[in-house]
């Protein structure tokens, strides 16, 4: 609810936490082993841990079952976001539906998975730029999408897996510890990434009936 989103913001605020990356202990509650065994069943969740960890995909499902570690982020109410730790230090993020929803159109992450997924396609359609040279670049940047479940059985609710980015999510456009010239690099960036989404030729990556 609005009252336990604002006071968890503010301790993550008093904790000179990052708001948009800053966890707590689970609050919406998940089966853990349920989600494990779903996760071992996903080629594309046990090739990421083998090649993490360096191991066969059979391994991975072991690791899947003995550590995995589940935090809730601050912010993503409306559609619970997790941070999931598999093992010393793979991290990616889950986020799902609310277990009761109003409408059975709300809380379309379908949709979004699937800009997700035409985004990356987009980026690897792209030729490579010299890291020198990023500013250039037409890319849009997003996390991978790895996995959407559709079965509400495993969690209570449909979720998809994603890539977890470290990073700083600034709410303040003032961009508070940052110089004025790292504020200018910051919104020039920005402002690059603006143009590369209106630039995309969506209808190309099956985008024309997103609206």
């Amino acid at each position: 609810n609005r009252q336990t989103s604002s006071t968890t913001f503010n301790i993550l605020k008093i904790r000179g936490m990052s708001s948009g990356q800053g966890t707590t202990a689970v609050r919406q509650s998940i089966d853990v082993e349920s989600l494990a065994t779903w996760m071992g069943e996903q080629s594309s969740v046990t090739g990421l841990i083998s090649r993490h960890a360096s191991t066969s995909a059979t391994h991975a499902t072991s690791i899947l079952r003995k550590d995995l570690a589940i935090r809730q982020f601050g912010f993503g109410q409306s559609n619970p976001t997790y941070l999931l730790t598999i093992g010393d230090s793979l991290k990616l993020v889950l986020r799902k539906k609310p277990n009761k929803v109003a409408h059975k159109s709300a809380h379309a992450l379908h949709r979004e998975y699937r800009v997700l997924q035409a985004i990356q396609s987009y980026n690897l359609s792209l030729p490579a730029i010299a890291s020198f040279n990023k500013e250039v670049s037409k890319s849009i940047p997003v996390p991978t999408p790895i996995a959407y479940c559709t079965d509400p059985k495993v969690i209570g609710a449909e979720f998809y897996i994603m890539e977890y980015i470290q990073g700083r999510i600034f709410i303040d456009p003032t961009l508070p510890g940052m110089s004025s010239a790292e504020r200018l690099l910051a919104y020039r960036d920005a402002t690059r990434v603006l143009a590369n989404i209106h630039a995309m030729p969506y209808t190309k990556f099956n985008l024309e009936s997103f609206g």
